[in-house]
């Protein structure tokens, strides 16, 4: 079967991998090389552990101050809300108590099988010298604010993540960097961090062409149906047949989907940090400010400081104030914190209302497949998406419900 996959992002690679796997001939298609869009500049977390939605019980209370706040860790651009609205809704009803359980279960699913299956990929690829297994600390100031985050977490707990609570003591063992300001956390061990995130991608990406896959510099304008199966047609070249064609290009799926019938709820999380090349402090493992909403992972290339979610779509100019603030306030965390040199970047992240990725067949179109929707869970979900959707392109039983995923939902 010829396949070609849009999209050279962690998804896109991993998707085919897992199609070439089954013996699939594959094309990769992107506009970049691959790993050059959100995989780039991600938090490099897999976050085995995430298996809650952002959309939680009580959210709508917080709307007027995302409207107020641009630089909250959940914002909303006031000129985008018209366009955002049906998006909005349903990311609301998604934080009702009987969804947001429903939606756990769903993470959980994906997340329980993620380790496994990305084992063997990262060893056989090499990628392995680029993962790093100290766990994830969660911070607070003090006990009451962790008190009142208790319920996510015992959510958590339920779904069997193993979560330790530690005191000032030990989260000052673990990482003496920290300011003593901050007195508790929540240390979740089965967290692995990469210190390069984009070269997880280019080394999974060489790993897919040493085993005969192609990768094409190519930005693909469209694709048709015709009688003999569907048909891409990359820019200034002929349009090409294939088999099945796979629509995994993140933020930018819906430019592809769209013309063919199929518009899916699916919108942007716009996500900012920099990368402090030279930070003169020093961190074992990512750190996650609670009071804030953002991220510090130590990486090859320096300290990455940043996180929270925009909501603004795909034209917006970015507000670089915004990780700006939170390296000012990472200088409290950790102090000492050098920030010369620091590189901005922001990167668009695909999400869905219910935080539950797409992956399955286009709707009336048994031919056409999409994996995208991954919102801040992209790099964790990256090999299981490529298995789940290698065996539904393969008609092979799945190892996960698919339902739960399907690409109708929100259309």
């Amino acid at each position: 079967m010829r396949i070609a996959v849009i999209g050279a992002g962690i998804i896109g690679v991993n998707v085919a991998l897992a199609l070439q796997a089954r013996g699939a001939e594959v094309t990769v298609f992107d506009r970049s090389a691959p790993g050059q869009g959100a995989s780039f500049g991600n938090a490099g977390c897999f976050a085995f552990s995430e298996v809650t939605p952002i959309a939680m019980p009580g959210l709508v209370w917080s709307v007027p101050g995302m409207l107020a706040d641009p630089h909250g860790p959940l914002a909303i651009r006031w000129s985008y809300l018209p366009r955002l609205a049906p998006w909005l809704a349903a990311f609301l009803k998604a934080g009702r108590p009987g969804e947001v359980a429903r939606i756990s279960d769903a993470l959980t699913a994906l997340c329980s099988r993620a380790k496994e299956t990305y084992a063997p990929l990262l060893a056989a690829s090499g990628a392995e010298a680029l993962v790093r297994r100290e766990g994830a600390l969660f911070i607070f100031r003090n006990r009451k604010a962790l008190e009142a985050e208790l319920p996510e977490w015992e959510m958590k707990r339920a779904r069997g993540i193993a979560i330790e609570e530690i005191g000032p003591e030990r989260l000052r063992e673990m990482e003496p960097a920290l300011s003593p300001e901050y007195t508790c956390a929540f240390h979740v061990p089965d967290w692995h961090h990469t210190v390069n995130p984009e070269a997880i991608v280019t080394t999974l990406a060489a790993h897919l062409r040493a085993q005969g896959g192609r990768i094409r510099r190519a930005e693909v304008d469209r694709i048709e149906m015709k009688g003999e199966g569907p048909q891409l047609k990359p820019a200034g070249a002929p349009a090409e047949s294939f088999d099945r064609i796979v629509i995994a290009c993140g933020a930018h799926s819906l430019k592809l989907c769209a013309p063919l019938g199929y518009r899916p709820l699916l919108d942007t999380e716009r996500g900012y940090n920099l990368t402090l090349p030279d930070p003169q402090v020093s961190l074992t493992r990512p750190v996650c400010v609670m009071d804030k909403g953002y991220f510090m992972t130590p990486m090859e290339m320096g300290l990455r400081v940043g996180g929270g979610v925009e909501l603004g779509g795909l034209a917006a100019p970015p507000n670089w104030d915004r990780p700006e603030r939170m390296v000012a306030h990472a200088e409290t965390v950790v102090p000492g914190l050098n920030r010369e040199g620091g590189r901005q970047w922001m990167g668009f992240r695909p999400s869905m209302p219910d935080s539950l990725p797409v992956i399955g067949r286009m709707p009336g179109q048994d031919k056409l497949l999409v994996a995208f929707g991954h919102g801040h869970m992209g790099l964790t979900l990256g090999a299981i998406t490529g298995r789940l959707l290698a065996e539904i392109a393969f008609d092979v039983a799945p190892c996960i419900d698919p339902a739960p995923y399907d690409p109708a939902r929100f259309t």
